[in-house]
């Protein structure tokens, strides 16, 4: 009869470690070699969803920061205006001038002496003023500006220019002089000035010190006060290229303050010394309940624009600034400055229309053909809406970037921990099977005991160290020999 398989305690020792400890072990590892991609990938995909939120968020945030900034900005020059405005009404009229100062009116056609005026041009009466304008930009020219003087003009004080042909000649000698650093042409005007009309632009020109003393905000461009009854204007600085003919009573920097009776931020409009964009902080100014006329502080749109590039990196997007009524104070194509962003049917355009009936809010948009995420809210003190554009392809990028980051050391810990568990089963198998190991020669050097009692060996040598179960073992197998050993003594002498 073929006998089994025999299998020692040994063999199934070592296989109950294999199955127990080193295959679970080199399992878990293989799972976690084997989903460390899946698992990467699943926190790639989930990092991105939370850091396109994110980032959504912070440029909320970002977008709001920045309308606080232009806020703070602009309440520097508001200070200014209400200090300055309330002080030129008590200064007019005072003696004290204290500033070089431009001036101009919209009545300075019918301001002038002709008579001293046309004693100058002829040459009778020596003008050291009409002098210098002579040798600077020649007589002719000079007199062809000074002649609409003494023409029957038709005037139109509706208008900014009063008459544009006088404007334009007066202007453009003017600009050649300021150019050459002369201001001959004002000190010239005002040598020529009728006594009562000279009176009324002296009773004005404190306020020149007033605006000179107020000008403590760097950006500020021109500040200026505007008479309402003579319409005389004084501005500083004194190098300012500003025409002796303006008519400030139809600006709507000059309009809005008088209407509103309290300072008023004026929409964006072309500005008549520079021909850019600008916008200015308007004041009226009253002495006992009587309105005088109003004082402006001028902020080009295009300084304005510089502060709000400071809020993003170039490319990611832009930032734009539009007044209540839809107009382009900002915006990264200078050309649109001062122009409607509202007027096309384009997706940008209905989104600035829904910016300007809410005070804040974002969204998705699409601009120039691309994707991206706009976020806007209110200038409070005056109620510009100050909008942020950032692409998708940035949002994406920044996210994808972090999320490949993350997406890496997942990988990277997976393949550590892989490395831990086998590294466990591995030294768990070899502890084990050691520790096994050594059990088994107990148990095998007991069972060699044994077998030499059942042979009736009762001198063996029992040397009991194990002090576990097996030693109480081997210590009750001795006392069992001994008490073998003693009862077979003692048969022996019984036969004897």
């Amino acid at each position: 009869m073929r006998k089994k398989p025999y299998m020692g305690i040994r063999a199934k020792a070592l296989l109950a470690v294999v199955l127990l400890v080193l295959v679970p072990s080199l399992f878990l590892a293989a799972v976690a070699y084997g989903l460390r991609e899946d698992v990467a990938d699943t926190a790639r995909e989930n990092t991105v969803r939370y850091l396109e939120n994110q980032i959504r968020k912070d440029i909320v945030k970002l977008n709001s920061n920045a309308s606080e900034c232009i806020e703070n900005y602009l309440s520097k020059m508001e200070v200014v205006g209400k200090s300055a405005g309330f002080h030129i009404g008590e200064h007019l009229g005072s003696t004290s001038v204290g500033a070089d100062v431009v001036w101009g009116s919209k009545y300075l056609l019918q301001q002038v002496n002709r008579t001293a005026l046309r004693q100058v041009m002829d040459g009778r009466v020596y003008d050291r003023n009409y002098a210098a304008m002579v040798n600077i930009v020649g007589k002719d020219r000079v007199d062809a500006a000074l002649n609409y003087f003494f023409e029957n003009l038709t005037l139109n004080y509706s208008s900014p220019h009063v008459n544009e042909s006088a404007y334009s000649a007066l202007n453009e000698v003017n600009e050649i002089l300021m150019d050459n650093g002369s201001h001959a042409m004002y000190d010239f005007l005002y040598s020529v000035l009728l006594p009562e009309e000279r009176e009324k632009l002296e009773y004005i020109l404190p306020a020149g010190s007033m605006l000179y003393s107020f000008r403590n905000v760097p950006e500020m461009l021109w500040s200026y006060f505007a008479s309402e009854e003579s319409g005389f204007i004084v501005l500083v600085p004194y190098d300012a290229h500003f025409s002796p003919l303006f008519n400030p009573q139809v600006r709507n920097w000059y309009e809005k303050a008088k209407e509103a009776s309290e300072p008023v931020w004026s929409d964006a409009y072309i500005d008549e010394i520079t021909k850019k964009p600008m916008v200015t902080y308007s004041v009226p100014v009253y002495r006992d309940r009587e309105f005088l006329g109003v004082a402006g502080f001028d902020l080009l749109l295009s300084t304005l624009e510089k502060k709000t590039e400071e809020f993003l990196e170039p490319g990611n997007g832009f930032a734009f600034t539009v007044c209540r009524n839809g107009n382009a104070l900002t915006y990264p194509d200078e050309r649109m400055l001062g122009k409607s962003l509202t007027e096309d049917d384009g997706e940008f355009n209905m989104s600035v229309r829904e910016m300007l009936n809410s005070s804040e809010g974002s969204g998705d948009i699409t601009v120039n053909g691309k994707e991206a995420f706009l976020a806007y809210s209110t200038v409070d003190n005056t109620g510009w809406k100050f909008a942020t554009v950032i692409y998708y392809d940035v949002i994406y990028a920044e996210a994808r970037e972090s999320a490949d980051e993350i997406g890496r050391i997942i990988e990277m810990k997976s393949l550590y921990l892989l490395m831990i568990l086998i590294s466990v089963g591995l030294i768990t198998f070899i502890a084990t099977y050691f520790t096994a190991d050594s059990f088994l020669r107990d148990v095998k050097r007991l069972t060699k005991i044994a077998d030499e009692v059942s042979r009736g060996n009762f001198d063996i040598n029992m040397d009991i160290g194990a002090k576990d179960e097996l030693g109480d073992l081997e210590r009750s197998i001795k006392r069992m020999v001994n008490s073998i050993k003693v009862a077979m003594e003692e048969l022996e002498k019984g036969e004897k």
